[in-house]
Parts: C-alpha cells; sequence; structure tokens
C-alpha cells in the first residue's frame, strides 16, 4: 500500500507540475512576445447524416461518413494602443475522414499555418501542448 500510495504522489506531483507550467506560459506576455503556445486536441469524431436522437443502432452505422475534428488553441500578444494583450486564437478543422494519426495531424497544422490569421499571429519558436494520444507522439 505505501508503494502505491508513493506511486500515485508521485503522478500528481507530475500533474501539479504541467498544469502549472502550462498556466505559466499561457499568461506570461515575456513568454509568448517570441513564443506561440499551440494547444492541440482531437475532439470526438463526427458521423455525418445521423443524430443520437435517432434509434442508436442506426447513429453508430459503420456505413455513414465519419469526420475527425481537431482542435487548436493558439495563445499570442496582440499590440493595440501600446498595450499587449494575451489573446488566443480558437482554430477548428475538419478532415474528411475519420483518422486521427501523426500524419493527419501534421497536415491538419501545416494547413492551419498557411491561413492567413495564422501568418498574421506567426512566431519564430512554437511550444505545443497535447494530451498523451498516438496522434501526437
Amino acid at each position: 500500500m505505501i508503494e502505491e500510495s508513493e506511486l500515485i504522489d508521485f503522478h500528481k506531483e507530475i500533474a501539479n507540475r504541467q498544469r502549472n507550467a502550462y498556466n505559466r506560459m499561457r499568461t506570461d506576455i515575456n513568454f509568448l512576445k517570441d513564443n506561440l503556445l499551440i494547444e492541440i486536441d482531437y475532439k470526438q469524431k463526427i458521423i455525418l447524416g445521423k443524430s443520437p436522437r435517432q434509434r442508436s443502432m442506426d447513429f453508430y452505422d459503420e456505413n455513414m461518413p465519419q469526420r475527425s475534428f481537431l482542435g487548436l488553441g493558439i495563445y499570442y500578444i496582440e499590440k493595440l494602443d501600446g498595450d499587449e494583450t494575451i489573446k488566443c486564437l480558437n482554430m477548428d478543422l475538419v478532415f474528411h475522414h475519420s483518422a486521427q494519426t501523426c500524419v493527419e495531424t501534421i497536415k491538419g497544422i501545416e494547413f492551419a499555418r498557411i491561413q492567413e490569421v495564422f501568418r498574421k499571429i506567426d512566431k519564430k519558436y512554437w511550444t505545443i501542448w497535447t494530451d498523451c494520444g498516438n496522434h501526437f507522439r
């Protein structure tokens, strides 16, 4: 029991350090002057043409087209009248298929990067936060 308790405490400490580092980075104007902080996460898969209100067997029909939904939260500095403010640009990307792979994730980031709204705020350095999904490894 003592070893399990120590292991749980160890993982809690890691989680606290990660949370503190993330919160510090996304709220630190000095850090964000040279960096974009990009939070990336896949949301649920979307099934087109059906809704959960329909019979449950129909909703999970494998023949219905599925889409992947990738969310990007991009923290950056906006200068307005000499004042610097931290802003968050949310970009949601919907893929034409349901694959959530590393290759598709990179393609999504590359697509976001060429958009005018992203090019206006792009920085030399990026700090990326993700969960531990296989598609982010």
